[in-house]
């Protein structure tokens, strides 16, 4: 998945560069979160969370919101845990 995004980005030509434009966006995002509602946990969090399909956060990588178990949800890659040797996506039950 990784690839589709190089694929699909003509500024990010390696995957070290994708790595690199996946933590600005997260830097991004958390300052623009904390720059529309300050230090408070709960109103960073809460802003976080108001991030959706309409209105999300317009990343390097795509456009970024999250599930409502916290999942980023719109960009070209997923999220998952390796458990006990098995690789674990969705939500955990």
């Amino acid at each position: 998945m990784l690839r589709d995004i190089l694929a699909r980005t003509t500024q990010i030509e390696s995957l070290g560069e994708l790595f690199a434009a996946l933590g600005y966006d997260a830097t991004m995002l958390v300052a623009r979160a904390i720059s529309k509602k300050g230090g408070d946990r709960r109103a960073v969090r809460d802003y976080l969370a108001s991030l959706d399909a309409e209105h999300p956060f317009d990343a390097l990588a795509g456009s970024l919101y999250f599930s409502e178990g916290g999942d980023p949800l719109g960009m070209g890659f997923r999220v998952a845990r390796v458990s006990h040797g098995a690789l674990l996506t969705g939500l955990a039950q």
